[in-house]
């Protein structure tokens, strides 16, 4: 994870490790940031999730045990500073937003509404919007006029109709949505595909890279 120190000071940080049939499994990192001369304060959660490759059946295990863990870490960190202390969570799940990860272990919602209603019934009943179900299709309409093709964050494979998939992503909580002195800019939430990521000729990542990067705005008061 790489801040501006200028801008944010880290106050906390936690590793997210836990075990699954004995073996390791690696959920995130959970940094807790203030704005450079101020206490408001900001989770921000970078994960790395296991992929399908060797043993899909184990990684969407590891997958949803990484998903849980994070939600109890998360859970903590709000349990400390307050319930409405803002969230971001970001990185390459593995997962796209439709994966039972995001169903039960770690809940998120495509619906801004549904979120900013949710009514916890305990510190660990949360619930996120994901965005980044935007993603999920072609980011450019079809014209007719040689539209590229670029319809998801990361691409692995030509041969199958999931060639294209939207495994990273962006969860936030609904203080994030309003209500705090941190805002999403949703409107500047997209897939970087500029040429020295992308090959729009051919529609896909430039090697060394099978993924392109997502970016957005975060506004603080």
């Amino acid at each position: 994870m790489v801040f501006d120190g200028n801008v944010l000071t880290e106050i906390h940080h936690e590793w997210v490790r836990v075990f699954l049939d004995g073996q390791a499994v690696r959920s995130g990192l959970v940094s807790t940031f203030e704005g450079t001369g101020s206490n408001d304060p900001i989770i921000v959660v970078g994960a790395h999730w296991r992929s399908n490759i060797g043993n899909a059946e184990d990684a969407e295990a590891r997958r949803s045990r990484a998903a849980e863990a994070l939600r109890g870490a998360v859970a903590r960190r709000l349990e400390a500073l307050g319930p409405e202390t803002p969230v971001l969570i970001m990185g390459d799940f593995n997962a796209e937003p439709f994966a039972r990860q995001f169903d039960s272990s770690l809940p998120s919602s495509r619906a801004r509404d549904v979120v900013l209603t949710h009514e916890p019934k305990d510190s660990n009943d949360l619930l996120f919007y994901n965005p980044s179900w935007r993603l999920l299709g072609e980011q450019h309409p079809w014209t007719g006029k040689g539209t590229p093709t670029l319809a998801g964050s990361c691409r692995a494979d030509d041969k199958v109709w999931k060639a294209w998939r939207t495994v990273d992503q962006v969860l936030v909580s609904g203080s994030l949505l309003g209500g705090s002195a941190w805002a999403l800019r949703e409107d500047t939430l997209r897939v970087w595909s500029h040429e020295c990521v992308f090959d729009e000729a051919n529609a896909r990542p430039r090697p060394p890279f099978d993924h392109l990067p997502i970016v957005s705005y975060l506004q603080r008061a």
